[in-house]
């Protein structure tokens, strides 16, 4: 996709970070239906499993909107290719330990957004 409409420019990570929330949304908004309400769509965010190209887990619940529940650490240099320093870590909002998580996210091309 960034081939066809990015003009060339370099892929980023604020451009993949932008393209998986959208890649989210509109799962969500898919799963809220076709008389979409604010209720609607809070009610498909927090009643279903979200996979989809992120790193690490989506996740929400009726007390945490929260979104994805990790981090991966990568290291940009200059004239290089990016670096994978650490992968995929998970962990609760409560404080909870931090983990590694073997995760398989899915592609765009995975997912079902239309009927």
């Amino acid at each position: 996709m960034h081939e066809e409409y990015g003009d060339g420019a370099p892929l980023t990570n604020t451009h993949l970070f932008g393209m998986t929330q959208a890649v989210m949304f509109a799962q969500v908004l898919k799963s809220a239906g076709e008389d979409l309400t604010r209720q609607s769509l809070i009610d498909a965010l927090e009643t279903q499993e979200w996979r989809g190209p992120g790193l690490v887990p989506f996740s929400s619940s009726g007390d945490d909107h929260g979104g994805h529940q990790g981090v991966y650490v990568t290291q940009y240099s200059e004239g290089d290719e990016i670096e994978l320093v650490q992968g995929a870590r998970v962990t609760d909002r409560s404080g909870g330990s931090v983990e590694e998580i073997d995760f398989e996210r899915l592609s765009p091309e995975e997912l079902d957004f239309h009927d």
